[in-house]
């Protein structure tokens, strides 16, 4: 899950909030005033995978003023529901920019999903009217209060696969075979439509891709598809509240590897990535921890 993090203000957001996110999807960070001359004019938009803007909380207490005895005394540069009414002017120009403005894999930037985070969550009046989602916020409780569920997450997961799902059906009507297999959905294109150019939420002519089979698009919560539940539940009993993705690779790198392969398994922060050794080793020490103490005072 790509998500590009902004705000049209400081928000209340830091580099720990910043890294909690990356343990689960992949975020970006672009301010407000810069996110539409971005996505009209840079020729990088184009090559970039969105699969939600998500808008911050403005900061509640930046910046300083001087009083005329010399004091400072901390400001924001914009209260908060100004903050919100500019986000929604943002959320706006993006719903309105041109249908050429596309992905590599030509989505179009005004049909993704917009969504606003709000730590008490508060409707906020500014986005009426707005094709917009709103997510309670637990980032901070997280850091600070050691609240362990994911709830922002899972919602804004739930939130991209139904945007998934409904560009499945919409690259149907211009010519791609669509499956969904355990939770992947995937893609082939079949054949040319005059009308390709001019779909809900896809423009061919941005399409960078070379399709030499299916490519897959998204994926959805395989644990919880009905395919799987049982099983899951046959091979551990139970079927987990919260899941982790992880792939099994071959073996564990030699010590001189080890920066690199640090490096690479950072690459992909939503993917846990195990091998056959850490497999092994952790059956070695659930056997250990298993066998019986022996005393030898009688």
């Amino acid at each position: 899950m790509n998500l590009l993090l902004t705000c049209c203000t400081t928000p209340d957001f830091t580099r720990n909030h910043f890294a909690l996110w990356n343990n689960f999807c992949i975020a970006e960070w672009m301010p407000g005033d810069e996110l539409v001359p971005y996505l009209l004019f840079s020729p990088t938009s184009e090559f970039a995978c969105i699969d939600a803007i998500v808008f911050l909380e403005p900061n509640e207490g930046v910046g300083y003023r001087e009083w005329p005895d010399g004091r400072l005394t901390p400001f924001p540069e914009m209260m908060p529901w100004e903050a919100h009414y500019g986000n929604a002017v943002i959320a706006q120009r993006i719903r309105c920019l041109p249908e050429t403005c596309a992905m590599r894999d030509g989505r179009k930037w005004k049909r993704i999903p917009q969504i606003v985070l709000t730590k008490h969550g508060r409707r906020y009046e500014a986005y009426d009217g707005l094709d917009i989602e709103f997510v309670i916020d637990v980032t901070e409780m997280m850091l600070f209060s050691g609240y362990a569920s994911p709830v922002t997450w899972d919602k804004i997961e739930k939130i991209v696969n139904q945007y998934h799902r409904e560009a499945t059906a919409d690259y149907e009507r211009v010519g791609f075979v669509v499956t969904v297999d355990h939770g992947l959905y995937r893609v082939k294109r079949a054949y040319h439509k005059r009308s390709e150019r001019e779909s809900e939420f896809y423009y061919g002519g941005k399409d960078k891709r070379r399709f030499h089979g299916f490519v897959t698009i998204g994926r959805d919560d395989c644990i919880r598809d009905p395919l799987n539940l049982r099983a899951v539940e046959k091979a551990l009993g139970y079927v987990p509240q919260f899941s982790e993705r992880a792939v099994l690779i071959g073996r564990t790198p030699q010590t001189d590897d080890k920066g690199l392969w640090d490096k690479r398994k950072a690459e992909q922060p939503s993917v846990r990535i195990i091998t056959y050794d850490e497999v092994l080793q952790e059956q070695r020490d659930r056997r250990a921890r298993r066998r019986p103490r022996v005393s030898f005072f009688q």
